[in-house]
Order: structure tokens, then sequence, then C-alpha cells
């Protein structure tokens, strides 16, 4: 797939999740044209009951995607329904997924210092489960990520 699209430059592919992105309806509609094209010349098909066309919102790679990027709702409820971890492979299971949003997170690695040093065998103490929280409370935060505005001021934040 990546290579029936290598040259429209509107579309973007993750094995066979095709997200194209335009600035209004019609360019969306050229570039639906063209991505169609380019799946067709490669030879390849696309089951349209799957598809999901002109999309102001779109759940894509566990990411919810819009004018900024967030994390999808559904994975924030699988992950704050998961409880502490009860054993090494399970606390592995969790730091990946943090891991995975860490964009999301200030100051993650500090943040996950205390759960990472439970895979050295240090024991699960009060800190450790308040850590596993604070973790959580930023993920549900709902921070969404953005590109800066070209237009406005930016600053530089030390911490």
């Amino acid at each position: 797939m990546d290579q029936a699209l290598k040259a429209v430059q509107a579309a973007a592919c993750y094995i066979d999740d095709v997200v194209i992105f335009s600035k209004s309806e019609e360019e969306h509609a050229e570039h639906l044209e063209a991505t169609l094209d380019a799946i067709a010349d490669a030879g390849l098909t696309c089951h349209l009951e799957k598809c999901k066309i002109a999309r102001r919102t779109v759940a894509y790679l566990g990411f919810e995607v819009q004018c900024g990027m967030g994390i999808q709702e559904a994975k924030v409820a699988v992950l704050v329904k998961l409880g502490a971890p009860k054993d090494k492979g399970a606390l592995r299971a969790l730091l990946g997924f943090l891991n995975y949003y860490r964009r999301f997170i200030p100051n993650f690695s500090k943040r996950a210092y205390r759960l990472n040093q439970l895979l050295r065998g240090k024991k699960w103490e009060p800190e450790e489960e308040q850590a596993r929280r604070d973790l959580l409370e930023a993920i549900k935060a709902g921070t969404v990520l953005q590109l800066p505005k070209k237009d406005a001021p930016h600053g530089l934040e030390q911490q």
C-alpha cells in the first residue's frame, strides 16, 4: 500500500489503513479520486462498507484526529479499567500502553520513573500507586496536540 500511495501526498497509510487529509470538500474530492485511482492502478481494492469518507474527525491508530490529535476515548477507558498491575507482564503492558501516548503526558519519563523501577525489583508501595494514578490522570486530561499558529506569538517554558 505504501508503494501504491507514494505519489499521493494527501494520503497516509499504515498497513491497510489509509487516511486522506484535505483543507476543503472540493480538495478532498480530488484527493479521494487520486487515492482511489492509485489503489486501483496498483491492482488493489477497497471494501466500501469499511470506508468512512469526508469525516471531520477520524479514529486512526489509537488517536482521534481532527484539527489536532488526541487519544481515542475508547483507549482511555481500557486503560482506566486495567487497575493496578499484578505481575511484571501486566506492568510491562501498562508501561508500553502509557509510552505509546507519552507525547500527551508532560514530563512522562519523570512521572513513569517509579513504575519503571518496579521492573528492576523494587516493591510496590503507596508511592508507586500514586505514580500510576498520576499517569492515568494525565491520560484522562484529554490533551490535544496541535500545530502552532504561524501568526501567534510563541514561547518556550523551562521546568
